[in-house]
């Protein structure tokens, strides 16, 4: 089974640094998946970031494609354009990929014919010590497992199992590149400020779709990704804005 992961990015390149730094240390067969990087119009040296890897990693098959219409809805659906194979793998340019994330997540696909979405844990990558008052926002799930919404951030256990469509996010969001075409896609999402009156609900309302055809979704915990969160995330102003 083959794999596309696509990371879409904007003015974002020390992330984007250290997210391909751990996809290409992963353990997974170097034939079978590709990287796809999105650049949605950025200014800093974000291409060059990308071709530092494509000329240090010859073996894997890593691209750049820039596209100057800004919005993650736009890197996402460039790159699944893109993609060569059946997996599409979308995840943020913030995160940092387990070095087995790849294989659990196409283990689900490969061991259960019926699945059409998989995720897995979104860890935190604190900056510094959070604040007590973060405690405040994990809701703990009567399934087992908790949530921080606003910090993108979920472990449901330890046992792979369905769960609902709705709790696999974009930051660790695995779907079948059919799945994705019949669905239509993801809906306008981190569009500019003078946009706003367009933005949607991004992979939500793809999940919506999903879970009203009754397709299934999985959550792998060994699919894992550790998300950075930055100081100035961890404050009353950015929970005010989410």
């Amino acid at each position: 089974m083959k794999a596309s992961i696509i990371v879409p990015t904007y003015n974002r390149s020390d992330q984007l640094f250290r997210t391909l730094k751990s996809l290409v240390g992963m353990d997974f067969d170097s034939e079978s998946y590709e990287i796809i990087v999105v650049d949605n119009g950025s200014s800093d040296n974000t291409k060059d970031v990308v071709n530092g890897y494509i000329k240090s990693n010859s073996l894997l098959s890593i691209r750049y494609i820039y596209d100057e219409v800004p919005g993650l809805l736009t890197g996402r659906h460039r790159g699944a354009k893109e993609s060569q194979n059946e997996i599409l793998v979308f995840i943020d340019d913030d995160v940092h990929v387990d070095k087995g994330w790849l294989t659990a997540i196409c283990d689900s696909f490969k061991n259960h014919s019926d699945v059409h979405l998989v995720g897995g844990k979104c860890l935190p990558l604190y900056e510094s010590e959070p604040p007590k008052w973060l405690s405040y926002f994990w809701q703990i799930l009567p399934e087992g497992g908790k949530m921080l919404v606003d910090l993108s951030l979920c472990e449901f256990g330890e046992i792979e199992k369905n769960v609902s469509p709705l709790w696999i996010w974009g930051l660790n969001f695995s779907i079948r590149k059919k799945t994705l075409y019949e669905c239509g896609g993801f809906h306008p999402d981190s569009i500019p400020k003078k946009w706003q009156k367009f933005q949607g609900d991004g992979e939500t309302g793809l999940s919506m779709k999903i879970l009203e055809k009754g397709y299934k979704a999985m959550y792998n915990p060994k699919a894992i990704v550790l998300h950075e969160v930055p100081t100035e995330r961890m404050s009353f102003a950015y929970f005010e804005k989410r």
